[in-house]
């Protein structure tokens, strides 16, 4: 297990944060962070890029309704890989309505482990590009209680894999290419105080995807998607304990694309993205999070998770363990908004993480 070699960098990252209040007009408020990215990692070698976060009111006025925010990415790393993306959630009048996003395009290479919950050490590299576009529109029944319905669409391409490899071999569904295409239903419970770093509330968010051949999918694939997570304010220092809980299952004929996997900057840290990945995931982690001196703080997490072929067949033997720690600085007060670096461990690696916001 490697340290790795841009950790110095980034614990000096926030002396180069970029940080701006527009205040020409008190109700268009905006705090702005643009932060430089500079790293190291297994999966892209020296990467370079930036981050831009924009917190702020659609109306300063509104006491009912939360921060908006956006988020905007792009990365291209020593390894020709390339990434941009841009993430918000958009809170109008009152919080009547919501609007939310995760839109990106990647052209990247990856390491193929294979499928499925004991799949082995053993990996080869595959490149692949992919163009996602995820927004749904939320309407308010009551109170914290919200329906949705969004629309997703995500094209793969595979432009490399080794002739006679594993993934060719394992042959996935659609593993070359594929589309997929469907409405999306959402049911959102959100009490969350602060949705870039909660203190106290909680949240649950049940959503059916249908991916059909007759909105231009490859395949007709149902996928419900589960989140849960609970915030608890342990004393009056701000002491958080946090519980998130993810699930993903697909139904149908599930192109290789659409296959979950486990290990992300947000859940499991400490595994490769996709070291394991499979038709269905399930994981559960808590953190805790403190403050230790001014805009200074910590967290430290564990995490439980698994995938398998079907729902039925998830099993005690396999499940994945993993935790870590990290430090926070907090980039503005009011908002709470924290550049954060992690570092997950596994018993199979150990990695570093660095973004802005919490993992949930």
């Amino acid at each position: 297990m490697k340290m790795r070699i841009f950790c110095v960098f980034y614990l000096l990252l926030p002396l180069l944060t970029i940080a701006q209040k527009d205040t020409t007009n008190k109700s268009k408020q905006i705090d702005l962070a643009i932060i430089p990215s500079i790293g190291y990692s297994p999966e892209t070698r020296w990467y370079y890029g930036g981050n831009a976060t924009a917190l702020f009111k659609l109306n300063t006025n509104d006491t009912l309704a939360r921060t908006s925010n956006a988020s905007f990415d792009i990365l291209y790393t020593q390894n020709r890989q390339a990434y941009i993306g841009l993430e918000y959630n958009l809170f109008f009048k009152q919080e009547e309505y919501m609007l939310r996003g995760i839109n990106e395009w990647v052209d990247f290479n990856l390491d193929y482990y294979g499928i499925g919950p004991r799949s082995p050490n053993i990996a080869e590299t595959f490149d692949y590009r992919q163009l996602t576009f995820d927004n749904t529109l939320f309407k308010k029944l009551n109170g914290k209680t919200f329906a949705g319905i969004g629309y997703r669409f995500s094209s793969w391409n595979t432009l490399r894999a080794i002739d006679g490899g594993l993934l060719e071999s394992d042959s996935p569904s659609h593993y070359l290419q594929s589309i997929s295409s469907g409405l999306m239903f959402t049911y959102l419970i959100d009490s969350r105080d602060n949705i870039v770093n909660t203190f106290k509330g909680g949240m649950l968010n049940v959503s059916l995807t249908l991916n059909s051949k007759w909105l231009g999918s490859t395949a007709n694939n149902p996928n419900v998607n589960i989140e849960a997570s609970k915030f608890y304010k342990v004393n009056k220092y701000n002491h958080i304990l946090a519980f998130h809980a993810l699930g993903n299952f697909n139904f149908g004929e599930v192109p290789f694309a659409e296959y979950s996997i486990l290990g992300s900057e947000n859940m499991k840290r400490g595994y490769y993205s996709g070291r394991y990945r499979d038709k269905q995931f399930a994981a559960v982690q808590v953190e805790y999070r403190f403050p230790i001196y001014k805009r200074l703080g910590m967290v430290v997490f564990g995490a439980m998770g698994d995938v398998a072929p079907t729902i039925q067949a998830f099993a005690l033997q396999t499940i994945k363990f993993s935790g870590g720690g990290g430090l926070r600085f907090m980039l503005f007060k009011d908002e709470r908004l924290n550049l954060r670096l992690d570092y997950g461990i596994t018993n199979q690696s150990g990695f570093m993480y660095i973004g802005v916001g919490e993992a949930f």
